[in-house]
This record gives C-alpha cells, sequence and structure tokens, in this order.
C-alpha cells in the first residue's frame, strides 16, 4: 500500500497523512481537489436532508389525513351537513 493513502479517514498524523507532505516530497492534496471534495460532501448532505424533509412532510400530512377521517370530519364540520 503506498504510503500516501491514509489507512482511514480520520488519519491525522503527520508521517502518513494524506494532507501532508512525507519525508519533504510532494505537496500533499492539491486545494482544488479538496474543495471538490467538500462540495460533494456538502451536496450530498443537502439531497439527503431534502429527502428527509420531503418524508416527512408526507408523513405528516398523511397522518393528518387519518386523524380526520377517524374523527368524522374530512374537512367540514358537523353542523356544516
Amino acid at each position: 500500500m503506498s504510503r500516501k493513502i491514509a489507512p482511514n479517514s480520520l488519519d491525522f498524523c503527520a508521517d502518513q497523512s494524506v494532507t501532508v507532505p512525507i519525508n519533504g516530497s510532494g505537496n500533499g492534496m492539491d486545494i482544488a481537489v479538496i474543495n471538490e471534495a467538500i462540495k460533494a460532501c456538502l451536496s450530498e448532505i443537502h439531497s439527503r436532508l431534502n429527502e428527509a424533509t420531503r418524508i416527512a412532510k408526507r408523513k405528516s400530512t398523511r397522518a393528518r389525513e387519518r386523524r380526520r377521517r377517524r374523527e368524522g370530519l374530512d374537512g367540514y364540520r358537523a353542523a356544516d351537513l
């Protein structure tokens, strides 16, 4: 295995880090690569949060509809009928 590849994603030791040059050779990770990786991670987080919000709204709407049916309201008051 290359010494420039971190054994895990939380590798912070300076002698084998993916972001710190090893033995003065190389420049570590390019800032553009780091920025793109961060953008990709944030985009994925945003996408998952949007999906979770959509699911929660749908469940809330369905629960409200079930509650109305159970109470026999269906959006109308008994006095209106």
